[in-house]
């Protein structure tokens, strides 16, 4: 019981908040499921229809940047 508490605690720590503490995006293991795994692969909506994406800073940095500026202006 506690190995599952455990690792459902590791996943939940890989998911991304807004400021109303809605989940918006999620970063998936890859390897070998490790806590201090690095955040490689990127699920948001927003981006590519949510379909799984390297989060590169280059790109991924960009996109975020005008999403949290479309979620704020809408939840004016």
């Amino acid at each position: 019981m506690v190995a599952m508490k455990e690792m459902l605690e590791a996943h939940l720590r890989r998911v991304e908040h807004d400021k109303a503490g809605f989940a918006v995006r999620l970063y998936p293991f890859t390897r070998k499921r490790e806590l201090d795994e690095p955040r490689i692969v990127v699920i948001d909506p927003f981006i590519s229809f949510g379909r799984p994406v390297v989060a590169s800073a280059s790109v991924f940095g960009v996109w975020r940047e005008a999403t949290f500026a479309v979620r704020e202006g809408l939840s004016k």
